[in-house]
C-alpha cells in the first residue's frame, strides 16, 4: 500500500478489523510504503490508516478502499510437436505472470511481457497430444486470476 501524508505526520499505523498491525515512518517527501499481508487478506477487511506527529498525538484517520485484483488469459493453440515450441498468449488486467500446468504438475513460470503477451517454452513438459496442458494466470502477489 502506498500513500501520501501532509503537514506533521511523523508515522502511520495500519487497523485491520479494529487491530492495529504496525507502524511505518513517513518518509521525507511525507510519503509511505506498508506491505499489508498477512493482515489484508480480502477486500471485505476493514482498513484504516491513522497518522501521528512525533510525539505520538493522532492526526487524522483514513478508510483504506480494498479492491480485488482480476485479469484475463487466453492461450493460442499449440501444435505438439510443431516447429513453434512456445504456447503465444495473452493476459489483461493484473496478471504478472504466467505458470504451465501438465498433468497435473506445474513446469514453471513466465512473467508477462508490459503489453500483455507471453511465450512459454513447452519443451520437453508437452510431448503428446494427450498431455492435459493447462496456462495459469497470477497476479503480483501470487493470486491465481484465471486458468485456460
Amino acid at each position: 500500500m502506498h500513500g501520501t501524508t501532509t503537514g506533521d505526520v511523523s508515522y502511520v499505523r495500519l487497523s485491520v478489523n479494529g487491530q492495529f498491525v504496525s507502524q511505518r515512518l513517513v518518509d521525507e517527501d511525507g510519503t509511505y510504503k506498508y506491505y499489508t499481508r498477512p493482515a489484508i487478506l480480502s477486500v471485505n477487511d476493514e482498513a484504516i490508516m491513522v497518522a501521528y506527529d512525533a510525539q505520538g498525538n493522532e492526526l487524522a484517520r483514513q478508510n483504506v478502499a480494498l479492491t480485488q485484483t482480476e485479469g484475463t488469459l487466453i492461450a493460442d493453440a499449440y501444435q505438439v510437436g510443431g516447429s513453434d515450441a512456445y504456447i503465444h498468449g495473452t493476459t489483461t488486467g493484473d496478471v504478472s505472470y504466467v505458470r504451465l500446468s501438465v498433468n497435473g504438475q506445474f513446469v514453471s513460470q513466465r512473467l508477462v511481457d508490459e503489453d500483455g503477451t507471453y511465450k512459454y517454452y513447452t519443451r520437453p513438459a508437452i510431448l503428446s497430444v494427450n498431455d492435459e496442458a493447462i496456462m495459469v494466470a497470477y497476479d503480483a502477489q501470487g493470486n491465481e486470476l484465471a486458468r485456460q
